[in-house]
């Protein structure tokens, strides 16, 4: 493996971990919680959207260009990048779960539509 620098998406990965570590963090009121991990989820929509489509797209490209930076080509940045957020994802079903249990105390019931009967339906 290559010796990798400082690398601009894992650090920002870095930062998003940092958001939904307040998201699990229960001395946070509960809405709040469930605030940063929504934060977290569109977060990570954009990066997906904007900075992992621009390396997938560059990863395209016959001749695959080592970025100065992280001394890394864009498909090794996609495979970091992966396998760093198959750990964050674990962790932010989990963070959900406990909050919907959190929900649960203070009153606030989180259904499926497919958890829902006729009654509930019809309101």
């Amino acid at each position: 493996m290559k010796n990798f620098k400082q690398n601009r998406e894992l650090s920002w990965l870095d930062f998003n971990k940092r958001v939904i570590e307040e998201a699990k963090d229960r001395t946070v009121p509960v809405l709040e919680r469930l605030k940063f991990l929504s934060i977290y989820d569109t977060n990570l929509e954009e990066f997906f959207m904007v900075r992992v489509g621009s390396l997938t797209d560059l990863s395209k490209l016959k001749k695959q260009a080592i970025d100065n930076k992280s001394n890394m080509t864009p498909t090794e940045q996609i495979r970091a990048i992966l396998d760093k957020l198959i750990p964050m994802y674990e962790e932010k079903y989990n963070i959900y779960e406990n909050l919907l249990e959190d929900l649960t105390e203070v009153g606030i019931n989180i259904q499926k539509v497919s958890d829902l009967d006729e009654k509930d339906l019809s309101l």
